[in-house]
């Protein structure tokens, strides 16, 4: 049971189900380029908050033989 400090956080009331969902689901953190609402501290009841970026350079530094900067360079050049 999350508790008012805990909930204190958030800035618009849709942003619950997001942060419900994580923590359901046992995750790590939410990645979303949507920083504007995310927790001053980067980290609320366990799960961080990071944008794409600094979630790619986490999974390639952790996972560096799955060749990750090549497949998020191609990926990249794909995007509009």
């Amino acid at each position: 049971m999350q508790t008012r400090r805990q909930r204190a956080w958030w800035k618009r009331a849709d942003d619950e189900p997001i942060v419900s969902t994580a923590l359901a689901a046992g995750a790590d953190c939410i990645v979303s380029l949507n920083t504007r609402d995310f927790p001053l501290a980067g980290q609320v009841v366990g799960v961080q908050f990071l944008t794409p970026p600094v979630f790619l350079t986490e999974l390639i530094t952790r996972h560096p033989d799955a060749d990750l900067g090549a497949r998020t360079d191609q990926a990249g050049r794909q995007l509009p």
